[in-house]
């Protein structure tokens, strides 16, 4: 039978296989999902290239290659209306205001940095602990209320039950 559909891609970009490529090399405890679930942010539905997962730590993980000023914009509303852990990785070419100076972003030059990528999305869990904690703070009794924000604190986006991909080491 003949197809009525284009069969899918494992990949968007050449520099998302190198990038899964290289963060599998790395010597990490954090494994990588292709298109591993959608997240409400605001209105819009968001769907990341990747999902990084480290034992209960949850981080999207969105590869910024394609570029116009309204969809940089787009992806700059992202970054500020995010609740959850997130980590942009952003051509440095293109790269202007915010995302030079927020440590969600990861600046790259034709590949991307996996080791800088994982160094962001342990930086990512913590602020997003912090949000939380500013957000909710904990009741002045809690052992929390007093306790510094750690990366030992874990945010959880959704059940891994949820996520119907399967992490490859």
């Amino acid at each position: 039978l003949p197809r009525t559909h284009a069969m899918a891609r494992a990949h968007d970009s050449k520099l998302e296989a190198r990038f899964e490529k290289d963060l599998r090399r790395l010597s990490t405890s954090w494994s990588i999902i292709r298109e591993g679930g959608a997240v409400r942010i605001g209105p819009r539905t968001f769907y990341p290239d990747f999902v990084l997962v480290s034992g209960q730590r949850r981080v999207l993980v969105e590869v910024v290659g394609f570029w116009t000023p309204e969809y940089l914009a787009e992806k700059a509303v992202l970054l500020r209306g995010a609740t959850v852990p997130i980590v942009l990785c952003v051509d440095e070419r293109h790269a202007r205001g915010e995302f030079v100076a927020d440590p969600r972003v990861v600046l790259f030059r034709k590949t991307i940095d996996a080791a800088a990528v994982v160094a962001a999305c342990e930086l990512a869990v913590v602020a997003a602990c912090e949000r939380a904690l500013v957000a909710s703070p904990p009741e002045p009794s809690h052992p929390l209320a007093t306790a510094p924000v750690r990366p030992t604190h874990h945010v959880v986006i959704a059940p891994m039950a949820a996520v119907k991909h399967h992490a490859v080491r």
